[in-house]
C-alpha cells in the first residue's frame, strides 16, 4: 500500500533516513514526526464482512485472517452491507474512502466512506485486456541498444544494491 503525506513518499523516506544525511534540528524533527504519528489517507480495500451493527451503522470486514476493518455505513448503503454480510463466503464488499493509518502504516479504521460495492469472492480487480508484465518488460528492453546492455556489470544480479546504493550492505 503506498501513501503520501507532506508531499514525500513513506517508502523515500524510510530510505532516506537508513542513510547518513545532513538535516537541521526542525527538519530531523519533522521527518520523526511523520515517521511517529498516525495518518490518514485515500483506501480502496476489499473483504468479508462479519459483524454488522445496524443501530449504530457500523461493520467490520477482513480483508484476511488477522486484520479486520471498522467502517461507517449510510441507510442508503444499508443494503449493501447487510447483503455482504449474508452471503459472506461468496461476496466480498470493496471499501472506497479514507482510513486512519499506525505509524507503520497499517490500516487502523475507516474515517470516510465515498463507496461501497460488492465483489464476488476471488474476483481481483484488474484489466484482463492489460499486457502482461512479463511482456511490458520484454518490450521495453528490446527498445535498448545491445551497446548499452553490454555496459551492465556482470554481477549485477549479485550485487544490485551495491550498483544501486553504492553500498554492499543489504537493505
Amino acid at each position: 500500500m503506498r501513501t503520501r503525506r507532506f508531499g514525500i513518499s513513506r517508502e523515500w523516506l524510510v530510505e532516506k533516513i537508513r542513510e547518513e544525511v545532513a538535516v537541521t534540528l526542525r527538519a530531523r524533527d519533522r521527518l520523526l514526526e511523520m515517521c511517529a504519528t498516525p495518518y490518514e489517507d485515500t483506501v480502496s480495500l476489499q473483504g468479508e464482512v462479519l459483524e454488522t451493527d445496524i443501530r449504530h451503522q457500523r461493520f467490520q470486514f477482513w480483508m484476511d485472517e488477522g486484520t479486520g476493518v471498522s467502517a461507517m455505513f449510510t441507510a442508503g448503503q444499508e443494503e449493501i452491507v447487510t447483503t455482504a454480510l449474508k452471503n459472506h463466503s461468496a461476496v466480498r464488499i470493496q471499501v472506497d474512502g479514507r482510513a486512519e493509518f499506525s505509524a507503520d502504516g497499517k490500516v487502523q479504521r475507516i474515517t470516510q466512506v465515498d463507496l461501497l460495492r460488492l465483489v464476488p469472492s476471488g474476483q481481483t480487480d484488474y484489466d484482463e485486456s492489460a499486457p502482461a508484465i512479463e511482456d511490458v518488460l520484454l518490450g521495453i528492453s528490446k527498445e535498448v541498444a545491445v551497446e548499452e546492455w553490454e555496459q551492465l556489470p556482470q554481477d549485477l544480479g549479485e550485487n544490485l544494491d551495491q550498483h544501486i546504493y553504492g553500498s554492499s550492505d543489504s537493505v
